[in-house]
């Protein structure tokens, strides 16, 4: 009797899209319980960094420092910061889309 392994499932390869993806889930995992004010500053050091003349947009290596208490790696990729700011605008949008609903 011939016994047959069953094979592995290719792992997908990482792509920008993918990548991209991964790094907005992440954000809105870590940031979706802070305040606007924390949010507010949280922005301001990120536009430091990605505003910065050094600043590259890059993908995989954790080049940019921005520790946070409530955020467990202290460094960070370029795509992973902009993906951050995309992430606290989308969650300011939300909120206040949120209190427009409850105003009327």
């Amino acid at each position: 009797m011939k016994f047959f392994k069953p094979k592995k499932p290719q792992a997908e390869a990482m792509t920008i899209p993918k990548i991209d993806f991964s790094f907005r889930i992440y954000w809105t995992k870590m940031s979706r319980k802070w305040t606007a004010a924390r949010r507010a500053e949280v922005r301001a050091q990120v536009q430091v960094i990605t505003t910065g003349p050094a600043f590259d947009r890059n993908l995989i290596e954790k080049r940019y420092a921005l520790p946070l208490p409530e955020v467990p790696e202290a460094t960070h990729s370029g795509a992973s910061l902009m993906a951050l700011l995309e992430v606290l605008d989308a969650l300011d949008a939300v909120e206040a889309e949120e209190q427009k609903i409850h105003e009327r």
